[in-house]
């Protein structure tokens, strides 16, 4: 038998129509924890994946593709972006 838990939700703070259905985020080990939904979250979320796939494919081509003259052109000019890096 499936536990339900309902709660009052007050959104005051959120801009919605009465009878307007709204997103939410709750927490599964503690459903007193809900809250609106912040859509930049899953923005930052995949951001970091697109970087983290990014870095993982240069890895892979830097380490077993290192005599590639294509990878030997992008190691170098990594590296010349580190002399020129001020910041």
């Amino acid at each position: 038998m499936e536990k339900k838990i309902t709660h009052d939700l007050h959104t005051e703070d959120i801009e919605h129509k009465v009878g307007e259905p709204i997103e939410i985020d709750y927490n599964k080990n503690n459903a007193k924890m809900i809250r609106p939904h912040d859509p930049k979250n899953k923005f930052i979320l995949y951001i970091l994946i697109f970087f983290t796939i990014i870095t993982v494919i240069t890895l892979y081509l830097r380490i077993y593709h290192f005599d590639n003259k294509y990878v030997k052109t992008f190691v170098g000019i990594t590296c010349i972006q580190d002399f020129f890096n001020f910041f």
